[in-house]
């Protein structure tokens, strides 16, 4: 090649092919900042949540165990004893004022939102 000649691109497939290199490298860089900017973030979040939410799970089954161990101690046929329960049941939150017990996916959404 002599000196002070123009390149020629007449060879259009030197330059698809570099474009294609082009866009390659882009596309892959772009790739990596969303993995590690969003997508890992996403993760962390996603194991978190399932952490807290494996803690509840097993707030709750505490809570049924502990309200389960008093409950034995008691005489269930007394009216005051029913009474006794009835309000530790509350206290602990395992059933409503109306007395229906929660299920326990609702226990568990009450551990999550801080409520129990």
């Amino acid at each position: 090649m002599e000196l002070g000649k123009k390149v020629s691109f007449d060879n259009h497939w030197w330059v698809i092919y570099k474009l294609i290199i082009l866009v390659s490298i882009i596309v892959f860089t772009v790739a990596q900042a969303y993995y590690y900017f969003v997508f890992i973030n996403q993760e962390r979040y996603y194991n978190r949540t399932e952490a807290k939410r494996y803690e509840c799970k097993q707030d709750v089954q505490n809570l049924m165990v502990q309200y389960n161990s008093v409950a034995s101690n008691f005489d269930q046929t007394k009216p005051e004893d029913q009474q006794m329960l009835y309000n530790y049941a509350v206290s602990l939150g395992i059933i409503d004022a109306s007395g229906n017990p929660l299920d326990i996916k609702d226990l568990i959404k009450k551990c999550l939102a801080g409520q129990l």
